[in-house]
């Protein structure tokens, strides 16, 4: 709360409001997904993951399971880590990937710092990725880093 008020000059109440209605968003986006939302174009997927990540003070990994015709299985929370530590486990995506019957993942994460250019951890852990559910025939559609200013996609550049 002290962000909102001190930052934005907003007062208590206000900045209470904002926060219920973020956290209610929140809990919406975390709601099993009873109609399949179709993933068609990149456009749309960044859309989609700013909802979740553009505001996150921490690395947060967002992990997409999608069926066969890019529709959404699942949109879950992978892990979250510190400012500039995220602890990611390849063999976790491809378990839950199998659990839910997906045929392809889509793995996001954000940089709170700002700046959405991916390192070389970034690119090595979505080479694990791809790898590990290669083997298991699901396919990795991209590994995304989002920034409320821009977003990088590791499949864009040829990186994946």
């Amino acid at each position: 709360m002290p962000d909102l008020t001190a930052k934005l000059g907003l007062e208590r109440q206000t900045a209470y409001v904002l926060k219920a209605i973020y956290g209610g968003m929140r809990s919406v986006l975390r709601e099993p997904v009873r109609e399949r939302i179709a993933i068609g174009s990149l456009s749309e997927l960044i859309d989609y993951a700013g909802l979740s990540l553009n505001h996150e003070t921490v690395k947060v990994l967002r992990t997409l399971y999608l069926d066969r015709q890019n529709g959404l299985i699942s949109d879950e929370e992978s892990n979250r880590g510190t400012v500039d530590h995220l602890p990611v486990y390849p063999r976790e995506i491809v378990r839950r990937a199998l659990k839910l019957g997906a045929s392809a993942v889509i793995i996001m994460h954000n940089h709170p710092w700002g700046d959405p250019t991916p390192s070389e951890g970034d690119v090595r852990f979505s080479h694990q990725v791809e790898h590990a559910l290669s083997v298991m025939n699901i396919a990795l559609h991209d590994s995304l880093v989002i920034r409320k200013k821009g977003f990088a996609s590791l499949r864009s550049p040829g990186r994946l």
